[in-house]
């Protein structure tokens, strides 16, 4: 017989339906149904509590507030007795000139328009980060107002970044778009530098563009007007080189002594390794508070030596395999305009003559009694002229004959010219100057055509002692062989006369060897 298998269930058993589940009273609903109204005088206790709590709280903030001012207040206290000892004691050592360099350290106190030149700086590099442009190493800034209908490219100088010329980005960027790029570190050939700005117009769709550039941006726009003359409206050339082999052998050696302090190297790259003691010497009307702001400002955008090694080989590469000639710019129909400055040991006239060979129209704005710092450091008056020739306002006064260039060049060199000295009078001593160097030159010519003179009579008479000294040994070889040909002559004679019978010189055959008769 089969037998049923019982169901074995696993963990508790589930009560019956039937059975009904006794409720567990709660305490608080029965006293809250006795009393009527619960405990509500529990809960303003507790809410009174909370709130007495937070107050102890607050009332502890404050007090830890009020003892931490306290204690800054007597640290600051304890820090301005200190410093006062500080200055007590050194007036008892201080020497008599260091009290006046103390009263002037107090007077350089920053003004109002310093001031608003460091906010704006600052406002400069917070509110517009540079683009980048994809798949390269190139960086640009690009300003445009609400409406505009031209661009300006600035091109910035081989010894700074583009954030030292932000007062050209932002004056020229209210009323056109400004694109400024920041050359990178490693190309070294000058098309490379226009291959780049090429493609930067291009991906912001534009076709045709102003050129501001200084130093050797002045070099990099020149070129891009070489190779694309109707993209270009207008050029302004800071300070600016035409390619010449003569000047390769200034570049070339600056770059393997790695030495760039030649005036014709640092015209090209402004702002490397200044010191206020340069900025003096190019800029008169500055004070003191002007370049210390500006060397604290601009010491973070300070080109490299490997930067500027890099963009003075593309300046060789300039000099070396390219010339420029007027037919190449011909297709360029807008105004150019130049300026250059009066103390510029690294300024070339005929540099000067042979840009503006190029140039139909070209107007030149010469500074005088300053240098090639002098844009960089304080743009103001640069920017009123630009202003002015952008917008076709440029008067006699705003540019200046190449003439009137050439007779204020007597002491370019001299830095500590005296201002009193007039025009004419530098005009009269280059006069004698020149004078005297003729004159000087006349006497040493004379001198060498004597000394030339001297010269070929010995090399003359040298020549014909040579020719007798040949004619001697000739002579001498002609007798040698006569005397020869006599003692040949007179041998053989002697010879004929022995040999008169030729037969008696040979000896008579045998008497068995002799022929004899037939039988």
């Amino acid at each position: 017989m089969s037998q049923k298998k019982k169901k074995i269930t696993v963990g508790r058993s589930r009560p019956p339906s039937n059975v009904s589940k006794k409720k567990k009273s709660n305490p608080m609903v029965n006293e809250i149904i006795i009393n009527g109204n619960g405990n509500e005088k529990e809960k303003k206790e507790r809410k009174e509590k909370k709130k007495e709590k937070k107050e102890q709280k607050e009332k502890e903030k404050l007090l830890k507030k009020e003892e931490k001012m306290l204690k800054k207040e007597e640290k600051l206290k304890k820090r301005k007795e200190h410093d006062s000892r500080k200055t007590k004691r050194a007036s008892w050592l201080m020497p008599s000139n260091m009290e006046s360099l103390l009263k002037k350290e107090a007077e350089l106190m920053i003004s109002e328009e310093e001031q608003k030149k460091q906010n704006q700086f600052h406002e400069f590099l917070l509110s517009l980060p540079p683009k980048k442009l994809r798949g390269t190493t190139w960086y640009y800034y690009d300003i445009a107002p609400e409406e505009y209908s031209e661009v300006v490219l600035i091109l910035h100088g081989g010894g700074m970044r583009s954030e030292s010329m932000y007062e050209y980005i932002l004056g020229i960027g209210q009323e056109y778009r400004v694109i400024a790029p920041i050359f990178p570190d490693v190309l070294n050939e000058i098309e490379d530098y226009v291959a780049g700005l090429i493609l930067i117009i291009r991906n912001e769709n534009v076709k045709k563009v102003h050129i501001l550039g200084l130093g050797f941006g002045a070099a990099v726009g020149n070129h891009f007007l070489y190779t694309h003359p109707t993209r270009v409206l207008s050029i302004i050339l800071v300070h600016p080189v035409f390619p010449s082999e003569d000047k390769n052998f200034v570049i070339s050696k600056s770059i393997k002594k790695q030495d760039f302090s030649h005036p014709e190297v640092s015209r090209l790259i402004p702002g490397f390794s200044i010191k206020p003691k340069d900025i003096q010497e190019h800029i008169i009307e500055i004070e003191n508070n002007e370049i210390l702001q500006w060397l604290t400002m601009y010491k973070k955008f300070q080109s490299s030596k490997q930067n500027i090694h890099v963009r003075l080989q593309a300046i060789e590469d300039l000099h070396k395999n390219y010339e420029y000639e007027k037919k190449d710019f011909v297709r360029f129909k807008g105004n150019a305009l130049i300026f250059e400055s009066e103390n510029d040991e690294g300024f070339d006239r005929d540099n000067l003559n042979e840009l503006c060979s190029l140039y139909s129209d070209a107007y030149i704005h010469y500074f005088t009694g300053t240098g090639y710092l002098l844009p960089l450091i304080k743009p103001s008056p640069v920017l009123e002229i630009i202003y002015k020739f952008y917008h076709g306002e440029l008067d006699e006064s705003d540019y200046t004959s190449r003439s009137s260039i050439g007779n204020s060049m007597g002491n370019i060199n001299n830095n500590n010219t005296e201002d009193d000295i007039s025009l004419t009078e530098i005009e009269n001593n280059n006069e004698d100057k020149d004078e005297n160097i003729n004159e000087n030159d006349d006497i040493e010519e004379s001198k060498e055509k004597e000394k030339e003179k001297e010269k070929e009579k010995e090399n003359n008479e040298e020549g014909n002692d040579d020719n007798n000294n040949d004619n001697e040994k000739d002579d001498k070889n002609n007798n040698t062989q006569k005397n020869k040909r006599k003692s040949d002559k007179s041998k053989y004679k002697k010879n004929k006369k022995k040999t008169k019978n030729p037969s008696s010189d040979f000896p008579d055959p045998p008497s068995d060897l002799a022929p004899q008769a037939p039988q």
